[in-house]
């Protein structure tokens, strides 16, 4: 056992009532029974420690949801008046749910409803999330991984979207800075569909920073939302971050990109910020499997170690999309292994020698455009171009100058990136050596 206490929760049951393999849609009881076997194989799930999970309340739900959606979707079917011995449409079947094509109901093809066990399942999802982000508030455990489902940030005030029900990580949110366990909550969403209900939640709150980088292609994505001036509103200007990736038919998407768009954007803003803890709404749709993208698990896992070295380790990491069996499962390892305290033992040489492309370089310019005028991003503003290994040749180039016309003893720059850069760079594999953090913690 490792020094960390990290916790997972396992949301129960399926919100199908077809055998898995008949099931036709992609947020399936499989996911966590294919990660569960996963860690148990690899060992990982012995080495942490299992809370255990919790409902959330109607008045924890409605910090973000209105009453009407609480009442919609977490309520017993008796509550709603929906028994099949009574009102409602024929078979117990809600008016608001369609008959879908594989035999059971839903709001939408995409939104698969089960009468149950989904209210059941999507009300232990955001109340584990809220569980664990409050422990580790409280300093009761390091940091932690909720393994839930049904996911949740697609979830808004009044509308579920794609089998999202309660935005889970928002609920968390708003319950730390409500209940004052917090000041300052940084969210990270890389799922690869837009967090639009996490941007939703929080577009006039200064107390926190939302930071979705995501698939856009020019507004035609799913859900078509995300766009890159979508700042925020009121005080909370500035406040809401899109990193909106484009061109994808054109252009590879894959570690070069989404450590462009940490180093130069999520790190800088991060450092300025200082957040008293960050969640994580972990989507891995952007792996091999899915809709054309290819980050690595080690990327999400480097991403996961450097993320988690703010605010004193207080992270929570919740599981949202990601579909593909075999990567989810390897990202969800990884990611927790970086959590335990292991370093992370590569990346390929492509992640760090290959310059991000032209469109995504496009969007993080475009993102920093909008953003200048309330952060400071320095440097970063020149490098946007460069792979991992060049920014940081780079950078090193620019002290030797400075320490040169100084005259002055400089130490070298000691961050994660450069000891990535400076691996193992004949075998084709990069090893890093991670004894300090790339993200410092600023008091």
């Amino acid at each position: 056992y490792l020094s960390i206490y990290l916790s997972l929760v396992l949301s129960l049951p399926p919100s199908t009532t077809l055998p898995l393999h008949q099931v036709i849609h992609k947020e399936i009881p499989g996911r966590l029974s294919s990660i569960w076997a996963r860690l148990t194989e690899t060992g990982v799930a012995a080495r942490c420690s299992r809370l255990k999970s919790r409902k959330a309340t109607n008045e924890e739900l409605e910090l973000v949801h209105s009453r009407e959606h609480v009442t919609r979707y977490g309520a017993l079917q008796s509550v709603r008046g929906r028994e099949k011995s009574g009102g409602g449409s024929e078979g117990g079947e809600s008016d608001e749910f369609v008959k879908l094509k594989c035999g059971g109901i839903g709001k939408d093809d995409r939104t698969i409803w089960n009468e149950f066990y989904s209210a059941h399942a999507s009300r232990i999802a955001a109340g584990s999330v809220i569980e664990l982000a409050s422990k580790v508030a409280l300093g009761e455990i390091k940091n932690a991984f909720a393994l839930v489902r049904p996911p949740g940030h697609l979830a808004e005030r009044s509308e579920a979207r794609e089998g999202c029900y309660f935005n889970n990580v928002a609920i968390a949110a708003k319950y730390l800075t409500t209940q004052k366990l917090c000041n300052r909550v940084l969210i990270v969403d890389w799922d690869l569909e837009h967090g639009n209900g996490l941007q939703q939640s929080f577009y006039n709150d200064p107390k926190v920073l939302v930071v979705n980088v995501h698939r856009y292609d020019k507004g035609v994505y799913f859900p078509r939302t995300g766009h890159v001036t979508c700042e925020g509103a009121g005080e909370g200007k500035g406040y809401n971050v899109n990193i909106p990736f484009s061109g994808s038919d054109q252009a590879e998407y894959g570690d070069p990109e989404y450590l462009a768009a940490f180093r130069c954007i999520i790190k800088p803003l991060a450092e300025q910020f200082c957040p008293d803890i960050v969640l994580v709404a972990a989507g891995f749709n952007a792996m091999p499997g899915h809709d054309s993208y290819n980050v690595t698990a080690e990327c999400f896992a480097f991403m996961t170690q450097e993320l988690a070295r703010l605010a004193d380790n207080r992270i929570v990491v919740a599981l949202e999309g990601g579909y593909d069996l075999v990567s989810l499962s390897q990202a969800c390892e990884m990611c927790l292994r970086s959590l335990l305290g292991e370093q992370i033992t590569h990346l390929p040489a492509k992640s760090l020698k290959c310059a991000p492309n032209s469109y995504a370089v496009k969007a993080i310019e475009d993102c920093i455009s909008i953003h200048r005028k309330y952060w400071q991003f320095g440097a970063f503003l020149t490098n946007i171009s460069l792979s991992v290994y060049d920014a940081v040749k780079r950078d090193q180039e620019e002290v030797d100058t400075i320490t040169a016309l100084a005259s002055l003893s400089m130490q070298q720059p000691n961050n994660n990136f450069s000891q990535l850069a400076n691996g193992n760079r004949n075998s084709g594999v990069i090893t890093p050596s991670t004894n300090t953090p790339l993200i410092q913690h600023r008091t």
